[in-house]
């Protein structure tokens, strides 16, 4: 089953740099994420131009008025990359892809999940349900979420986003 969610990018601080790290950083008029290729000698200097390096995750995002996200795929596990119904092949995620779901896309994806329930009595009743990524040789299936990002508008309000159906109006 998939699932709408959000690749999100959260900054970490490392104790060095390593090639293969992810940054979010200007590229032109752009904020795109590149790849570190070539470890600089000047990692502070590194860093002060570039910004901290950055993981990968993948969130809910089933209701978007409420503020109660869950991590639904840590940065190891994302990894392939549906194209939708005209292939049925699977492919390594790469960054080019990662910038077009981050630009195009304001980072909406679908991912393959499967609802896992837990018989903890101890859990509260909103912690019962969780989705879990569908793990295919070890790693998470997204895709862009072309449909549901051409059927909806947004709007954006302070800090909260709204999606509103076209064919609705607006007050």
């Amino acid at each position: 089953m998939y699932q709408l969610a959000k690749l999100v990018l959260k900054s970490y601080m490392p104790r060095s740099l390593e090639k293969g790290m992810l940054f979010y950083t200007n590229v032109g008029q752009q904020l795109k994420v590149i790849t570190l290729e070539d470890v600089p000698r000047d990692h502070e200097e590194y860093m002060r131009t570039h910004g901290a390096p950055v993981e990968l995750y993948i969130i809910s995002h089933t209701n978007p008025n409420t503020p109660e996200y869950y991590i639904i795929a840590q940065p190891h596990q994302i990894g392939w990359i549906d194209e939708g119904d005209h292939t049925d092949e699977l492919r390594d995620i790469t960054i080019t892809d990662v910038n077009t779901i981050m630009e195009d896309y304001d980072g909406f994806v679908k991912v393959d999940v499967i609802e896992h329930y837990t018989d903890d009595d101890e859990v509260q009743y909103d912690d019962m349900y969780k989705l879990v990524p569908n793990i295919y040789m070890e790693k998470a299936i997204i895709a862009p979420y072309y449909e549901y990002y051409d059927q909806q508008e947004y709007i954006l309000e302070g800090d909260e986003e709204w999606i509103v159906d076209d064919d609705s109006e607006q007050n």
